[in-house]
């Protein structure tokens, strides 16, 4: 336990193996460069609430590091690259307030706690998490937030986003409700399943930015731009009636008139019937299609 701090320097403890627990004390509003890095004995970690910004490495090899948890009222920012790589060991990370964890920009994915240790789970205030709602009301999305959650199954946004890779590495289900994407918001995820609700829009760019391993696309009915129609599981422009984007299990209906540019980029697809119906075809619709 130290006291009077108001950062705790680069490398300050790096390499202090023997080190098995540490009290970070609320006025300490930045911890360096790998501060802690390699210390293999520590197995829990909070956070105070103090704490702006996490540098590079401040936690690299921390190997035994069993819990994570981020005090009430984090007002933790920034996270710098491989802050928490190596350790992968960890299992809980606790917060207390959705907003608090969003909030958290990492400069890249692993800098993430669940970047090393796939099997970590994310409590709020003790409960386990296998659904996140994003609502209306969360002002602040930081890059990568929720990047490698593997065991959230499903996450569903109702907040404007336009951060980078905030779902990369993630599976399961993806739920949008937002008319505001980020072009590179979906970059590298790995959802299974998509569905657009009222509010969806899908204007973003697809190619490799977007999600190739959907098999199972739904919009609903009360979505006044897009459908799904006959089960097709793709997006259609419904006043076009031009496909914008497929899965790896669309099957085109007669309806379709157009395929949009870039359609089935990146979709490791082995066949598709292209209806007589289709008087227009995008380029690159099946570009990096390698299968």
């Amino acid at each position: 336990y130290f006291t009077g701090l108001g950062s705790i320097p680069h490398h300050a403890f790096s390499d202090c193996y023997l080190l098995t627990s540490v009290t970070i004390p609320n006025s300490v509003e930045s911890i360096g460069d790998g501060a802690f890095g390699y210390c293999s004995g520590l197995t829990s970690l909070t956070i105070p609430n103090s704490v702006e910004s996490i540098a590079e490495s401040a936690f690299y090899g921390c190997s035994k590091l069993e819990k994570l948890t981020l005090a009430e009222g984090s007002q933790l920012k920034n996270v710098g690259r491989s802050a928490f790589m190596r350790c992968s060991n960890i299992k809980e990370v606790h917060i207390g307030r959705i907003a608090d964890w969003c909030r958290i920009s990492f400069q890249e994915g692993s800098g993430v706690p669940f970047y090393s240790s796939r099997n970590a789970n994310l409590y709020l205030k003790g409960n386990l998490l296998t659904e996140i709602e994003l609502t209306e009301d969360i002002t602040e999305i930081g890059n990568y937030c929720f990047s490698y959650c593997k065991n959230i199954r499903k996450f569903i946004i109702r907040c404007p986003i336009t951060a980078t890779g905030v779902f990369e590495g993630d599976t399961g289900t993806l739920v949008l409700d937002t008319p505001t994407l980020g072009e590179y918001t979906l970059s590298g995820s790995a959802f299974e399943e998509l569905v657009l609700e009222e509010n969806a829009t899908f204007d973003i760019p697809v190619s490799d930015k977007f999600v190739t391993t959907i098999s199972k696309i739904t919009v609903s009915s009360a979505n006044p731009r897009y459908d799904s129609r006959e089960n097709c599981n793709a997006i259609i422009e419904t006043e076009s009636s031009t496909l914008i984007r497929g899965s790896l299990t669309t099957v085109i209906p007669s309806s379709v008139v157009s395929i949009r540019y870039s359609a089935f980029s990146g979709i490791g697809i082995e066949s598709m019937v292209i209806p007589d119906s289709v008087t227009s075809i995008g380029g690159a619709i099946f570009e990096n299609c390698t299968s």
